[in-house]
């Protein structure tokens, strides 16, 4: 994400999921997510799944601010993740 983007959490508060049937996988999966940012853009980011229900998925996906480069997680609608395969890097 550029700088001083930010995801922008769905609609979904994290009480609301808590609320929900959770399920967790062994490991966290990789991920592509459709994810809005603050400017008001949509952008497909690569990230990881923590967790999920039946409508929603919680994420992880960093980002660049203006000085560091961090995480966010947040809870989006599963129709905006889709699983990818992360290739090994070679040295």
């Amino acid at each position: 994400m550029g700088t001083g983007s930010v995801p922008i959490a769905s609609s979904v508060a994290t009480g609301d999921a808590g609320r929900l049937a959770v399920t967790h996988p062994k490991r966290s999966l990789p991920i592509l997510v459709r994810v809005f940012v603050d400017d008001g853009t949509e952008r497909t980011e690569p990230g990881f799944a923590f967790a999920s229900t039946k409508a929603h998925v919680l994420v992880q996906v960093q980002w660049q601010a203006e000085y560091y480069k961090g995480a966010r997680e947040f809870w989006v609608q599963a129709e905006r993740v889709k699983r990818c395969v992360i290739e090994p890097r070679i040295p």
